[in-house]
């Protein structure tokens, strides 16, 4: 379904015929569809009947078959020029048709997506090598934090190791320096007693 304005602003009604039935019409362009039914003569009329465009469609599976069908149909001309006389003419229009056609416009654009693809290659290659760079600057930087790690761990054990080392004849001098204090403390209440006392 196309709305009605598109369709009154953009499209045009268009008509088909045989190639006999438009024999000595004159259009802006001539669409020719190559079928079973068409030989040289009905190829010529459908092609040299539009003034800007003749275009020839062939439903084909590729190009070879696309020229196979075309040298087919002007074979099956119905003037009998015998096999000779038709198939240099064959050849000649499809080399024409190769040459200056619809070949050329692809190959054209074979070349040019050829060349995308290259760059597309060049692109891939570029960014593989950067993320092998990234790669071995991720393994650099985790062997640096696994030896960061290990350094860290051995710096806690050194430490807890030197305060075992200092803390415990600290530990056992405060006992003592305790342990001597405290008899003091009793010897001088001790004494007071016995001063008490006399």
């Amino acid at each position: 379904m196309l709305p009605t304005g598109y369709v009154a602003a953009h499209a045009h009604l268009a008509y088909a015929a045989t190639a006999y039935g438009v024999q000595g019409a004159t259009v802006d362009q001539s669409h020719t569809v190559l079928s079973d039914g068409l030989g040289a003569a009905g190829l010529y009329v459908g092609m040299t009947r539009g003034r800007q465009a003749n275009l020839l469609h062939v439903v084909a599976g590729d190009m070879a078959d696309a020229k196979a069908q075309l040298v087919e149909a002007i074979g099956r001309d119905r003037a009998d020029r015998g096999l000779d006389g038709t198939a240099q003419p064959a050849r000649d229009a499809v080399r024409g048709l190769v040459d200056d056609g619809p070949a050329r416009l692809v190959a054209a654009e074979l070349a040019r997506l050829d060349r995308q693809a290259e760059r597309a290659e060049q692109w891939a290659a570029r960014w593989e090598k950067i993320a092998v760079r990234l790669d071995a600057l991720r393994a650099a930087h985790l062997a640096e934090d696994h030896q960061l790690a290990s350094a860290l761990r051995d710096a806690e054990g050194r430490a807890a190791r030197v305060r075992v080392e200092v803390s415990g004849p600290l530990a056992a001098c405060a006992e003592a320096d305790g342990a001597a204090y405290l008899a003091a403390v009793a010897a001088e209440a001790a004494a007071s007693a016995r001063l008490g006392r006399c």
